[in-house]
């Protein structure tokens, strides 16, 4: 589409300009630079959003390494239990252990008793110690040499205390005693020679 239009100036002739169809559009030119930040104030802090899931558990830490703590208080003593029943009376009776063999070695039933050692021949008395036959402490037992045969004391693994270190009983019809002092201790008193 086209229009006419007349123009008359300074009174000359008109002059008819003559518009011509629109032409095709141009190609766009290159986007301008971008312009400079602007600058504004921070908006409101918005809502704390929902706790989220929790994690897994960490591996556990090393073991820390301490001093152990001072020893509690000792506790109460305890009750006292009943008193046992009193034992028969081994002072009103000695009992006699009576041997005639040259070897005799000390039996937890020989407590409290009167053994008699009686051969013509040495004797040999073993005491044993408290691994083979556990004598109480304060155990006494009372041995007398009843023959010729001299009756010497010994024991493996044992203490005997006597006068002068003697361990043999004096002469025949004499009669000494066995005392336990400790584990492995006794005392032997008495009439006594080497």
């Amino acid at each position: 589409m086209s229009d006419n239009i007349y123009v008359k100036i300074n009174d000359e002739p008109t002059i008819i300009v003559k518009f011509g169809e629109q032409g095709v559009t141009g190609t766009p030119g290159n986007t301008g630079n971008t312009g400079p930040t602007g600058v504004g104030t921070t908006g409101p802090q918005g809502p704390t959003g929902a706790t989220g899931a929790t994690g897994p558990t960490g591996p556990t830490g090393p073991t820390g390494v301490g001093t152990t703590g001072p020893q509690g208080p000792t506790g109460a003593t305890g009750a006292t239990g009943p008193t046992g029943p009193t034992g028969a009376d081994s002072g009103a009776i000695l009992s006699i252990n009576a041997q005639i063999g040259t070897t005799y070695q000390l039996v937890i039933t020989d407590v409290g008793k009167l053994i008699t050692l009686t051969n013509a021949s040495a004797i040999a008395v073993t005491i044993p110690t408290n691994a083979v036959v556990p004598f109480l402490v304060g155990t006494r037992i009372d041995l007398l040499q009843g023959g010729a045969g001299k009756v010497t004391f010994s024991g493996v693994g044992v203490t005997i205390k006597s006068k002068s270190s003697n361990k043999s009983i004096g002469a025949q019809n004499v009669a000494v005693s066995l005392i336990k002092e400790a584990t492995d201790t006794w005392y032997l008193i008495g009439d006594l020679i080497v």
